[in-house]
């Protein structure tokens, strides 16, 4: 149907090998069509397909073969670290971008331990999203800055209920 637009041959094969294809999870239906339709409108990004639960996700995941899955961390079902944790027991390549809101950086920790390349809160611009989403296809691993400020709190033991943490400026000193 391409050929028929008179495109070039060469430029379909350079469309297809560096199309992104996008999977989205999501347990709320407003928020999965509406990232559907963002992913879909960023560059070089293809939605393969929508998912509600863990179990649908993964049954997507075999099927479509994605390269990154957009995925809520409290999907209905499964969750987020077991849909991981299958991803890697049956060697799907799909990279995983995590999304959740967050005030503690634990969640986040499991989430990349077991697998997760990125971490964003829902909170992110589209603008993010896009720059998250590249980065993953890539190969490389992302944070928001807000996950990534929690991260680094929690690796050097801060929290604010330490004594560090009460302490004036001054007293620090």
């Amino acid at each position: 149907s391409r050929r028929k637009l008179g495109l070039p041959f060469v430029l379909l094969i350079q469309q297809g090998k560096d199309m992104k294809r996008v999977l989205i999870a999501e347990g709320q239906r407003l928020v999965r069509e509406g990232l559907a339709k963002l992913v879909t409108g960023l560059p070089d990004c293809k939605v393969v397909g929508t998912c509600a639960t863990g179990e649908e996700t993964v049954q997507k995941l075999k099927e479509h073969e994605p390269n990154v899955l957009v995925m809520d961390m409290l999907i209905p079902g499964f969750g987020g670290l077991e849909v991981l944790q299958r991803i890697e027991s049956v060697h799907l390549k799909t990279r995983v971008i995590i999304l959740g809101n967050v005030s503690k950086a634990v969640m986040p920790t499991q989430m990349l331990q077991a697998g997760a390349y990125a971490f964003l809160t829902k909170s992110v611009s589209t603008d993010e999203l896009s720059y998250a989403i590249r980065k993953v296809f890539a190969g490389q691993r992302y944070v928001s800055e807000f996950i990534a400020q929690r991260l680094l709190k929690a690796s050097l033991g801060y929290n604010e209920q330490s004594r560090i943490g009460r302490l004036t400026r001054r007293e620090f000193q």
